[in-house]
């Protein structure tokens, strides 16, 4: 919570006090998010359809294709199951990059003890395994739901969405591809607006209906690692993978560049005879200043001419070191944008 003095012609007023909540895309748990508005039928048939010829996805996919159609509520082919399927999880996050990997708790499990519904799996058919797996699924999401959908957004004023599009866009166009995936998902389930639903729903546990998120600011990280100029397509790239649903008259949003700690300077640096916009900055353990032009930040999806070649090298800064002896602040790029989006409207 921030709690912020107030004063109007030299009229102290009652202090502001807003909500703040920072989510660190693709945090497992954010993840979640979209499974509370979708089906396990619907969850399994998604999730099967995107593993399809995936080689990491061999082992659970023989597996799952190898249970008969009304196969029992057998709790040894769960088991089995959820083992192979949290296993292939696991592969695909440290192995391949990939972030659109649900459950998110699968990979960040909640402290203490596991409930016995979180052994599920994506299943087709029917039978008692397919029910008993249904029936685990709608426990998990009842857990996300109670445990973390409402609590945390159920009283915000404000969000901020921290996303790092540079790392997705080096890793490559299969995992860049399951990171927009993912991010486009997991905004399409933040539900900024009140809707009727929900402060029916809200009144029915006899609870206060949830206040609008009214500002929402999505903020693509490390962005001083490309040079300015390539900063306004990363916010646009940012604007077209992050769904645009949320906003409206009562809701705005904003999709800015910003390092917390800036780890380099713009310069222009002569490349091939042409002058280029470009960073340099200290590799960690490295005194020299090294100079950076990791390419042409796409403003929009890329396309397939623009995987045709390596993109987007992105070195492994050291922060800038704080001027004046550290008198002059941690230097920083776009968090006073930020603020001013968020804050306006308050003081």
């Amino acid at each position: 919570d921030l709690v912020l003095d107030r004063q109007r012609l030299g009229i102290s007023l009652p202090p502001a006090r807003i909500r703040l909540e920072l989510l660190d895309y693709p945090g497992e748990w954010l993840l979640d998010l979209p499974l509370v508005r979708t089906t396990y039928a619907e969850w399994s048939a998604t999730v099967l359809r995107r593993l399809e010829g995936h080689p990491m996805a061999q082992e659970f996919l023989a597996y799952a294709a190898a249970l008969p159609a009304g196969a029992p509520a057998d709790e040894a082919l769960a088991a089995t199951g959820h083992r192979l399927y949290r296993a292939m999880l696991a592969r695909m996050r440290d192995g391949a990059g990939l972030s659109l990997l649900q459950p998110g708790r699968f990979l960040m499990p909640a402290p203490g003890p596991e409930p016995a519904w979180m052994a599920f799996f994506p299943m087709r058919g029917g039978g008692g395994l397919h029910s008993l797996l249904a029936l685990r699924y709608a426990a998990y999401v009842r857990a996300v739901q109670e445990d973390l959908a409402e609590p945390m957004f159920g009283n915000l004023d404000r969000m901020v969405v921290l996303v790092d599009l540079l790392s997705a866009l080096s890793a490559g166009e299969a995992a860049f591809d399951d990171a927009s995936g993912a991010l486009t998902a997991a905004a399409g389930a933040l539900r900024w607006r009140r809707s009727l639903l929900d402060t029916a729903l809200a009144l029915g546990r006899l609870q206060r209906p949830p206040r609008t998120v009214s500002r929402v600011a999505y903020a693509a990280t490390k962005s001083d690692h490309v040079a300015e100029r390539q900063r306004g397509n990363l916010s646009a790239l940012l604007r077209a993978l992050a769904s645009p649903e949320s906003s409206g008259p009562d809701v705005r949003t904003a999709h800015l560049p910003i390092a917390a700690v800036r780890c380099t300077e713009d310069f222009v640096w002569t490349l091939d005879g042409r002058p280029v916009s470009a960073v340099r900055g200290r590799r960690i353990g490295d005194e020299r200043l090294l100079r950076s032009y990791p390419g042409e930040v796409p403003d929009r999806p890329p396309d397939a001419a623009f995987w045709a070649h390596p993109f987007l090298q992105l070195p492994v800064f050291e922060p800038r070191r704080p001027p004046e002896a550290g008198r002059g602040g941690v230097p920083e790029l776009g968090l006073d944008a930020l603020l001013l989006f968020l804050l306006d409207g308050v003081l």
